[in-house]
């Protein structure tokens, strides 16, 4: 067998061939593709101080959606398991009052989020999460986190830890809310 210096034997040639293909296939997050979504996933308080090596491995975990306009992320008393973050598009939270009229709490954009309340506990939702225009969503679902941090608990103690102090922020400024609505009704009872 006459094998040249040059010459690399059939296995080798394969290995150049086949290996660049297989490493594309398992990557999850393509470069092109999901550039956009790890741009994405970096503007969320709990993935903000993670490294890109960490948001591709959170990339794993999520699931894209489309919706149409009018449709519901979720309705109010839907068990939640899943934090939604608006890729792009609008959605609006919000909930109907006594008098069966609704009530529009926020309105999210590209960037924006909600549910995650439920990457913590198992809960009713207590508003609607409907789409006010054709909207892409990124879902990742609670078991799913729970199983990436059992895997990577370094990077899970980064997820918690922020996660932690998004909730604890929320709180504070809720507190500060009933406050404000508290002084506001003894204004009006005083006159």
């Amino acid at each position: 067998m006459n094998i040249k210096k040059n010459e690399k034997p059939q296995e080798e040639q394969l290995r150049k061939i086949y290996t660049p293909l297989w490493q594309n296939i398992f990557r999850g997050a393509t470069e092109n593709q999901d550039v956009d979504i790890l741009n994405i996933l970096k503007k969320v308080p709990i993935f903000s101080q993670l490294t890109k090596k960490e948001l591709i491995k959170v990339s794993y975990i999520i699931y894209e959606r489309k919706y149409a306009t009018g449709e519901f992320l979720f309705k109010e008393g839907n068990p939640g398991s899943a934090v939604f973050i608006i890729k792009n598009g609008t959605v609006s939270i919000e909930k109907s009052n006594k008098l069966n009229i609704k009530d529009v709490y926020a309105t999210l954009i590209s960037g924006d989020f909600t549910g995650e309340i439920s990457l913590i506990e198992d809960s009713e939702r207590n508003a609607n999460a409907r789409c006010t225009t054709n909207t892409t969503v990124i879902i990742i679902f609670r078991h799913d986190l729970f199983d990436l941090i059992a895997r990577e608990p370094l990077l899970g103690n980064k997820i918690l830890k922020d996660l932690a102090a998004m909730v604890t922020k929320r709180l504070k400024e809720a507190n500060e809310e009933l406050v404000k609505y508290k002084l506001l009704a003894e204004v009006k009872n005083d006159h």
